[in-house]
Formats: C-alpha cells, structure tokens, sequence
C-alpha cells in the first residue's frame, strides 16, 4: 500500500511539471529565441543608441511549480509599450544577455530592469546585487 502511494505521488508530480512546461512553451511567442544562456559580445558599431542605462537587478520566481527564473533569459521592466519583446542588456564590458520582457514593473524605483538570476549571472555574480547596464530593443 505505502509503495503505491509514493509511486502515485511521483507520477502526479512528473506529470504537473510536464503540464507546467508544455503550458508555458505554448504562451512564448513564436519567435522567441530558445538558446538560453547564449552570451555575446557585442561592439558598439553593432548597437545603436540605449532605450535605458542605469542599474539592473535579478530575482528568482516560480512559473508553473518551477523556478523558472533560474533557466530562462528574462527580464521585467516599468515600459508597458514593449511589452514581450526582446532586449538586449549589456554591461560596462559589453558582455550582453538577450532577455525577453515577460513582467512589468522592478520591485524599487532605483532601477531600471529586473533580470532572471539566470541573465544576470551572465553579466555579473548575483552576490553583486546590482550592475550597471544599458538596455536597448532588439530588432523585430
């Protein structure tokens, strides 16, 4: 009886998370990137003027019983006009993270974007807290 109830257990959760993930899948746009984690470099030849420059931030979240923060490139910001969309943020060494916009409004006035820990970590240790970024759209 118990190896029944623990197996049911397992089966309920493996199937919520594969619902979680299918869901999500279908609410990204279709031409979201997927190749997450994908740093580039960028030079300022290839970009033009900043949308933003100030500080960025980076919280974890949950989406669909997953911390889906913590393997996902995105990003809320206070600019309701650009909604999911996708930007590009760079730091001082133009290290540079595509995150798409799927939130609005940091939790402070003191800055300009929130990041996934997952994009942050790429311009900076999240023991950091804070890191100076600009923001620029990405070409549609």
């Amino acid at each position: 009886m118990l190896l029944v109830k623990i197996t049911t257990q397992i089966i309920y959760h493996l199937v919520r998370n594969m619902l979680g993930i299918l869901l999500s899948l279908f609410t990204m746009p279709l031409d979201y990137n997927f190749d997450y984690g994908l740093v580039e470099e960028s030079t300022t030849e290839q970009i033009q003027q900043p949308l933003y420059e100030w500080r960025a931030s980076w919280y974890d979240y949950k989406l669909w019983w997953q911390w889906w923060s913590k393997w996902h490139d995105t990003c809320a910001i206070r600019d309701k006009e650009h909604r999911y969309q996708t930007f590009k943020v760079c730091n001082d060494e133009w290290v540079c993270v595509d995150c798409y916009l799927n939130d609005y409004w940091p939790a402070r006035e003191d800055r300009v974007i929130d990041l996934s820990s997952h994009a942050f970590r790429q311009l900076a240790p999240l023991s950091k807290g804070l890191v100076y970024v600009k923001v620029y759209l990405e070409d549609v």
